[in-house]
């Protein structure tokens, strides 16, 4: 039944082997009642059960080390990390289970360094007692790779997961869940890479398997929707389409998974930037509002998931310009941006401290520029000595640099860093033809606020050819650069008149 989903049935049946079982059994029946309470979010109720079975008589050491990973399981669930991290026996006869766990705890702490450090020494002793295409070595591999992806080390997280899938694919069906978390993640990896028609394919398929696979609603489809939902919004900009997705995926959670509240919370939140692109700002702010009240009601006052939300509500800054702070602004608020702003940056520093590139990107979320700018520089002067490996890393700190020089009318300097990145994406990805007209779009609109006609004319003839060359002849985005093409033809004939 917990295989199935279902949860509540399962927690009915083990409550009525508890009272009908022996003594013997009961360790074991506490423990599946906690399994069941933690995956439906209980997690206080989890942790009561896990507490009896750990005190029980009857258990003996290596048992005990599976229940002390379910403990330490809810404390960083519940976000204390440090108390997780205190309560593994590093003397423990089942060590590689506490490494692993303790790997976990630095991957949330946001401390990628030592998780893969411990990630390693897990992989090295399981390959003395495992073959090389054991499950539980291609668990560890994806595990390894999550990890290099979170670092933005693409192509080595990419290879890892291509490892995993030839395993996985040689064990089981090609529909089998785990053939589709592996397939999930190369999606998210090529959506890292630019690549998005080619993570939209692998999303769309696995989104396809997982309700063939599933007869009802199942927290796996709810990730594939939330997954095609942001491939629409960001890869192909398409934001009724991407709202469709994550208000589907919404229905799934409140109508099967109603105590998923840090879940449903992040809906709220993707729906919200769905709204905000759309410029329905009233909207957008009641539904982060939402997702706010949701998170403060299941995290601790400055646990590390609220960021998110404190910065949507203070200040989103996207390419756009937009930001709810404004919203505030314009509803003559004053006084409740800059205290959604605090709260976002002392929660910032606290847990970003020394991930520059996080931390500038969360700084420019809140509206602190300034400070912004120094860690991005920071950042880029530390991945540009990992290329070509960290290229989209580079690649996104010149563009973050470009737009905040801009902003203060730093042209030369915005000039500078656009032309950087251009020359970058002809180097190390030609073909990524979306980007590159991005970044020649600054470039031509900067020479425009220049009153450099001539050159603007230039870059955006660029554009032009790219499009021509990779899109529709009607696509948009071709009538959208014609039609700034003529304005500046039009502005450059007024200035020789």
């Amino acid at each position: 039944m917990c295989d199935m989903n279902e949860w509540h049935q399962s927690r009915k049946y083990l409550q009525y082997l508890l009272i009908h079982s022996n003594e013997q059994d009961l360790l074991w029946i506490e423990y599946f009642i906690g399994q069941t309470l933690f995956e439906i979010g209980q997690l206080n109720e989890a942790r009561l059960c896990y507490d009896r079975a750990i005190k029980s008589n009857k258990i003996n050491l290596q048992d005990s080390a599976l229940i002390l990973s379910a403990i330490c399981k809810v404390l960083y669930s519940q976000g204390k990390y440090v108390e997780a991290y205190d309560f593994y026996p590093s003397n423990h006869t089942h060590i590689t289970n506490s490494l692993e766990n303790i790997a976990l705890i630095f991957h949330i702490r946001l401390q990628y360094d030592q998780a893969l450090e411990y990630q390693t020494r897990v992989i090295t002793i399981c390959k003395e007692y495992y073959q090389s295409n054991h499950t539980y070595i291609a668990l560890l591999l994806y595990r390894t790779g999550y990890i290099l992806y979170q670092q933005e080390i693409m192509e080595e997280a990419l290879n890892l997961n291509q490892q995993v899938l030839t395993i996985m694919k040689n064990l089981c069906s090609s529909s089998h869940p785990d053939v589709l978390y592996v397939l999930t993640k190369i999606g998210h990896i090529r959506y890292g890479q630019g690549m998005y028609e080619e993570s939209s394919q692998l999303y769309q398929q696995v989104l396809a398997l997982f309700i063939q696979l599933y007869s009802s609603d199942h927290i796996d489809s709810v990730y594939a929707l939330v997954n095609v939902g942001d491939i629409l919004l960001d890869g192909k900009e398409n934001s009724e389409q991407a709202l469709d997705f994550y208000q589907k995926s919404l229905t799934m959670l409140e109508r099967s998974y109603p105590t998923y509240y840090a879940y449903i919370a992040n809906n709220f939140n993707l729906i919200g930037n769905v709204l905000e692109k759309q410029m329905k700002f009233d909207q957008a702010l009641e539904i982060y509002n939402r997702a706010l009240k949701m998170q403060e009601d299941f995290y601790l006052p400055e646990h590390i998931e609220l960021i998110d939300t404190l910065a949507n509500i203070s200040h989103i800054l996207s390419i756009q310009e937009k930001s709810i702070g404004k919203i505030y602004k314009n509803q003559c608020q004053y006084d409740q941006a800059p205290e959604y702003y605090q709260q976002a940056l002392n929660i910032n520093e606290k847990y970003y401290s020394s991930n520059h590139i996080q931390l500038a990107s969360n700084l420019i979320l809140i509206g602190n520029v300034p400070n912004a700018q120094e860690k991005f520089n920071e950042a880029l002067a530390i991945r540009e000595k990992d290329l070509p490996y960290s290229y989209t890393t580079v690649l996104s700190n010149l563009m973050d640099i470009g737009r905040i020089k801009v902003n203060q009318s730093n042209f030369d300097g915005a000039l500078d860093d656009f032309s950087r990145a251009v020359a970058l994406l002809q180097e190390y990805d030609p073909l990524n033809h979306s980007e590159l007209v991005i970044d020649l779009e600054w470039i031509a609109s900067i020479y425009n606020q220049k009153q450099c006609y001539h050159r603007a004319i230039e870059y955006l003839q660029q554009c032009l050819l790219i499009q021509e060359a990779s899109l529709s002849p009607k696509h948009v985005s071709i009538v959208k650069t014609l039609t700034i093409l003529a304005e500046v033809h039009r502005k450059s004939f007024l200035t020789r008149s």
